[in-house]
């Protein structure tokens, strides 16, 4: 299956790139977007998508920590919120309501995110 070859790939990239950040497989915004794509047009994924979103904020706050040629240039955008929030909407999952709240006021306080942006 093409979604699970895809996590499986980032999965492999952010364990490389945490255990050393010299690592030439850096994940980085991109590669997080394609895989929450193709998992966001599925049933359900939401809790996949919020583990992922949690995995760009660790390695986000870990890169400002690095020399800026060894961090990896993962960064929440418009794409990825908007990507979360219509899947939860769509989600039947317990407490899927009270994730697009929490999300939406977290892209409230995001000083590079207007609430505008999202569709």
């Amino acid at each position: 299956d093409g979604i699970e070859l895809a996590k499986t790939l980032l999965t492999h990239m952010i364990e490389k790139h945490t255990s050393n950040p010299q690592h030439i497989a850096r994940p980085n915004t991109t590669t997080f977007v394609k895989v929450m794509t193709a998992l966001a047009r599925g049933e359900d994924n939401a809790q996949q998508l919020d583990m992922l979103l949690g995995e760009m904020d660790k390695i986000n706050n870990q890169g400002k920590l690095l020399k800026a040629e060894l961090a990896a240039n993962v960064v929440p955008n418009k794409v990825v919120y908007d990507l979360v929030l219509k899947s939860h909407t769509r989600s039947s999952a317990k407490g899927s309501n009270e994730h697009v709240s929490a999300l939406l006021d977290r892209i409230k306080k995001d000083p590079n995110i207007s609430s505008d942006d999202l569709s």
